[in-house]
C-alpha cells in the first residue's frame, strides 16, 4: 500500500512538472522544415496510393485488350467460315440451277 502511494505521487509529481513546462517556441526555418517534412510524407503516401491505383488501371486495360484481342479473332474465324460456307452454298446453287434446266428441258 504505501509503495501504491508512492507511486501516485510520483505520477502526480511528474504529471505538475510536464504541466508545468513552458511550450518550446519553434523558430521560423523550424516550423517551415516540419510543414516540409509534413508535406514529404504526405506525397510519399499519395504516391505510393496513386501507383497502386495506376497499375489496378494499368492491368484491367490490359486485360480489356487481351479479351478484344480473343474477340476480334473469333470474329476474324467465324468471317472465314461463313465466306467458306458462302462459296459452298454457292457452287450448291450453281448445280441446282444446273440440274433445274435440265429437268425443264426434260419437261419439254
Amino acid at each position: 500500500m504505501k509503495n501504491f502511494k508512492l507511486l501516485n505521487l510520483l505520477i502526480l509529481f511528474v504529471s505538475f512538472n510536464i504541466i508545468a513546462q513552458e511550450p518550446v517556441e519553434l523558430t521560423d526555418d523550424e516550423i517551415r522544415t516540419n510543414e516540409i517534412n509534413e508535406l514529404l510524407e504526405l506525397v510519399k503516401k499519395n504516391k505510393s496510393i496513386y501507383l497502386n491505383e495506376d497499375n489496378q488501371r494499368l492491368n484491367v486495360f490490359i486485360n480489356r485488350v487481351a479479351e478484344r484481342k480473343a474477340l476480334l479473332a473469333d470474329a476474324k474465324r467465324k468471317l472465314e467460315n461463313e465466306k467458306k460456307r458462302n462459296i459452298s452454298l454457292e457452287a450448291s446453287l450453281r448445280r441446282m440451277k444446273k440440274h433445274l434446266l435440265i429437268l425443264k428441258k426434260s419437261l419439254k
